[in-house]
């Protein structure tokens, strides 16, 4: 029996004990308040029963959020067999380490809420709910990080996609998606792009009601007209500025590109990379770094980077991997995305989305170093090149 085949079943039987996460006398102990804490209280608030929750800080045990008392993860020794952990936290691994310690079993016991959220809203409300997608309008960036994790200073084309070429995109998608969670617009530098109004616009028009966060990730490097604003600020999209300051001379002060979103009552945040900070290693995607098969496939399980990239109508399972494809000059492997061109089965997509690919991971898994979860080589964030 091959390798595939064994992953796929392997995949497929940890889906069916997530399953009985479903059952409707379930109680869940939420493990971790923090950042998605707020993914919990759009996506499951009210739909599954809540005992309590934990967390490591111990200066927020013995409060309450949401009205959810929260403990400390000492008490899961309590755990009773109608109660399963669902970790919140993003630092899944160190989590499951804890957890397993204890005596638990993911899938058991315990799962990711970025893999619930998906099953339950396709095995008991019949929608197909993605958490993540990031979509690349454009390879452009008015930066020139050496160690830009989806290698726009490494791209083999400089060419701005077309607007045909990216509201189809998103037509499929939507075609075959009935909610999206976190809709992020990126590049490169998403702002760059000659069509970056029109898809804000039609994306709003179009397809507003069925995301909840919609976002651009930009370095505000590029100030922005009155209308594209507008389209902003009256369809609720937050802008992410990622701030090089410290590396590039901007041509007016991003305090300034700040104070105009405040102005008009933009949503935002902003992170000021500097020069102390540091990027994970992906490293070089030429070299192979994990023997494919089993090495590779426990590397994919524990780094499970979870934002799919969209991008010439196919859903990529790894944004990086779609990136190194369309801009990378890596080959195309079919194992690697959904073509949303054709007609997909719910359930196909719904296995996609859990992680159930052909090859056990993604064509790049055994050439990349992974994300921050799985990675601990580290490098200088920001670092520019000096020729383009």
């Amino acid at each position: 029996m091959s390798y595939k085949v064994n992953f796929v079943s392997k995949r497929m039987d940890d889906i069916d004990k997530l399953k009985t996460f479903l059952d409707k006398d379930v109680e869940f102990i939420l493990f971790g308040v923090g950042r998605n804490f707020d993914l919990f209280r759009k996506c499951l608030d009210g739909k599954i029963k809540i005992s309590y929750c934990v967390d490591n800080n111990s200066k927020l045990q013995g409060t309450q959020i949401d009205g959810y008392e929260i403990k400390s993860p000492e008490e899961l020794i309590h755990k009773n067999n109608k109660q399963k952990i669902l970790i919140l936290t993003g630092s899944i691994n160190s989590v499951r380490k804890q957890l397993d310690h204890i005596g638990f079993s993911e899938g058991d016991d315990y799962c990711y809420v970025m893999e619930f959220i998906p099953m339950y809203y396709w095995f008991v409300e019949k929608k197909i709910y993605l958490t993540n997608i990031s979509f690349i309008v454009t390879p452009n960036c008015t930066l020139n990080c050496k160690h830009c994790s989806i290698l726009i200073s490494k791209s083999h084309s400089k060419k701005h996609r077309d607007l045909k070429a990216l509201k189809r995109d998103i037509e499929v998608l939507f075609k075959n998606v009935d909610f999206v969670y976190n809709f992020k617009i990126m590049g490169g530098e998403p702002t760059m792009s000659p069509h970056f109004t029109e898809i804000l616009e039609y994306i709003s028009e179009e397809y507003r009601n069925r995301i909840e966060n919609l976002r651009v990730v930009t370095n505000g490097t590029i100030k922005l007209d009155d209308r594209t604003l507008k389209i902003i600020k009256g369809n609720n999209i937050q802008m992410e500025i990622n701030d090089y300051s410290e590396f590039v001379d901007y041509k007016y002060s991003i305090s300034d590109y700040i104070e105009e979103l405040e102005r008009r009552e933009i949503s935002y945040i902003s992170y000021r990379t500097t020069t102390d900070d540091q990027w994970v290693d992906f490293g070089d995607f030429n070299v192979e770094k994990f023997k494919k098969g089993l090495v590779t496939h426990n590397h994919f399980k524990k780094c499970a980077y979870y934002s799919r990239g969209l991008w010439g109508s196919k859903l990529y399972y790894c944004t990086i991997n779609a990136a190194a494809v369309n801009m990378g000059g890596m080959p195309v492997d079919e194992s690697d995305f959904l073509d949303l061109e054709n007609v997909i089965e719910p359930q196909e997509f719904i296995e996609f989305e859990l992680g159930v690919l052909r090859k056990g991971a993604t064509s790049l898994c055994s050439n990349c170093n992974g994300d921050y979860d799985v990675n601990k080589i580290l490098i200088p964030a920001g670092e520019q090149m000096s020729v383009r």
